[in-house]
């Protein structure tokens, strides 16, 4: 009886425990992104911005120029140079910019957020921004979202400038995860938004707004092998309490056998 009573407790807990475990949804935190929006610093308007951009260091490989604007409708649908609400997956009134003037070679140019945290195990991260194909510089170019370690790039997307609409912003996401083992942990986790244009004979430009990083923990392995090893466990008891229950049948039928032997010798 104490066996049953042993194997039943642990078979509700076992149940417990993957109950808890399949019904648990996996929550992001979002991580703080400096001026993720651009709205810090002065008004800059829309006629040429401001720069440098607080919290974000720029670099370019040739003629490229980087500011932070408050359009006008002249460059996106319901923009008014007022601070007003950007279309699509923007975020309020300003956004970042890379521009590169007319007859310019190939020029790549990159903003590069400050250290936004550290690499944690069993983590996924999610870097998502809003990028913008304005009415004025319509065309060829293309976008590069990164995320880096200690300057060391573990996940990118591409993105061609003509993928996203005229006049407003889309999202575009990239992501990567981490191990109970890995050895990116402790690394400082930073952001790279890149431009790279095709030596066009026009001026163009790229817009960067509402940048966000989410991070995800994972369950750990161990979770999974103690459920694993629960299940085997119960399995265990239960054949042992079949072999059990048979061995008592057999005892049984084997005693009601001596037993009826004995009568008919006596008789």
């Amino acid at each position: 009886m104490k066996t049953i009573n042993n194997l039943t407790t642990l078979i509700a807990c076992i149940a417990a425990i993957t109950s808890t475990a399949t019904n648990t949804k996996l929550e992001a935190a979002s991580i703080a992104v400096p001026n993720y929006s651009f709205e810090d610093g002065g008004d800059p308007g829309d006629s040429g911005g401001i720069s440098p951009i607080p919290s974000w260091s720029f670099t370019t490989s040739g003629n490229g120029r980087h500011s932070y604007v408050d359009p006008s409708s002249f460059y996106y649908a319901g923009a008014d140079g007022n601070k007003s609400a950007l279309p699509g997956t923007a975020d309020r009134g300003q956004h970042a910019q890379h521009f590169v003037g007319i007859n310019q070679p190939i020029t790549e140019s990159t903003l590069t957020s400050s250290a936004l945290t550290t690499i944690s195990l069993d983590t996924t991260y999610t870097l998502t921004v809003a990028l913008g194909n304005d009415f004025v510089y319509l065309g060829s170019g293309t976008y590069v979202l990164q995320l880096l370690g200690n300057s060391t790039v573990y996940a990118g997307i591409v993105v061609g400038k003509s993928e996203i609409s005229s006049g407003t912003f889309a999202d575009f996401s990239t992501s990567f995860t981490t191990t109970s083992l890995d050895s990116r942990a402790g690394e400082n986790l930073t952001v790279n938004l890149v431009s790279i244009t095709d030596g066009q004979s026009h001026a163009t430009r790229f817009d960067f707004d509402n940048v966000r990083l989410d991070a995800t923990s994972i369950p750990e392995p161990s979770s999974a092998a103690f459920l694993i090893g629960g299940v085997a466990l119960v399995a265990a008891l239960r054949r042992r309490k079949k072999i059990s229950r048979t061995r008592r049948s057999i005892q049984r039928r084997e005693a009601s056998c001596l037993n009826s032997s004995l009568y008919f010798r006596r008789g």
